[in-house]
């Protein structure tokens, strides 16, 4: 990963004495191939450093944002691997926002000429290959698309605080047609993170140790990290080091 990518400490509301941060790490999409490789070893390297701090072995979710994912060259490589890397349906909420809804006679009626259709869902594909080198090869393909999304969290959440995330977005929504999906993940930025109170926060975070999102709106990766802003801090500048070897 480049020297020069400005890594930007975000505010968050009503923090308390939580030891919690959020980080801005910018960058422009999709990312060249040796800063591709570097994410990937800063990826391994914070989940390696998280592990020792903790002293407990930790899992790493990953996600494929769709509305982000490029067309057709991403979407193909997604089907290729579909047998090995065994994408799941799942559906982004962002829990400041609009829930995911159909498109209504409104949307078009009320849309000005040349305008785009508002996004109006936000579809995820969850990784449920359990072998690390399928894994491993989703994140060597995808790191540095735009589109991906990973949680790093101990073993089990995906069966405990991950059902309860999940139950709790798809209360935000009122259109059956997006009730349906067998996971709901949080999407989140620095502009949600401001506005989400911190029981919401909770809710959105519930056993989660890293939340790494690619944003291609804003040209950066956005993390949250359960530890303070200065060991997050040292965290990636520790993984960096290693990359840049």
């Amino acid at each position: 990963m480049k020297p020069q990518w400005e890594i930007e400490q975000l505010p968050i509301v009503d923090r308390g004495p939580e030891e919690l941060s959020a980080l801005r790490i910018e960058c422009r999409f999709p990312l060249s191939e040796e800063e591709r490789a570097d994410l990937i070893e800063v990826l391994s390297g914070c989940q390696r450093w998280m592990e020792r701090q903790q002293n407990k072995l930790l899992r790493r979710e990953i996600l494929i944002q769709m509305t982000q994912l490029s067309r057709p060259g991403g979407a193909t490589l997604l089907s290729r691997n579909s047998s090995k890397w065994i994408p799941s349906l799942a559906m982004g909420v962002w829990p400041d926002r609009e829930p995911p809804r159909s498109m209504t006679k409104r949307d078009f009626t009320h849309r000005l000429p040349g305008q785009k259709f508002p996004t109006l869902s936000h579809e995820v594909r969850r990784i449920l290959a359990k072998d690390e080198d399928a894994r491993q090869d989703v994140e060597e393909q995808m790191a540095g698309s735009g589109a991906l999304l990973e949680i790093v969290a101990s073993e089990g959440w995906a069966e405990r605080e991950a059902r309860q995330i999940s139950t709790w977005l798809k209360g935000k929504i009122d259109d059956d047609v997006y009730r349906s999906y067998p996971f709901y993940v949080p999407l989140l930025d620095a502009e949600t993170l401001i506005r989400l109170s911190k029981n919401e926060r909770d809710a959105c975070l519930a056993g989660v140790d890293l939340y790494l999102r690619e944003d291609p709106d804003d040209e950066s990766i956005f993390l949250v990290v359960r530890t303070s802003f200065e060991k997050a801090r040292e965290m990636i500048d520790s993984s960096m080091k290693v990359a840049m070897r």
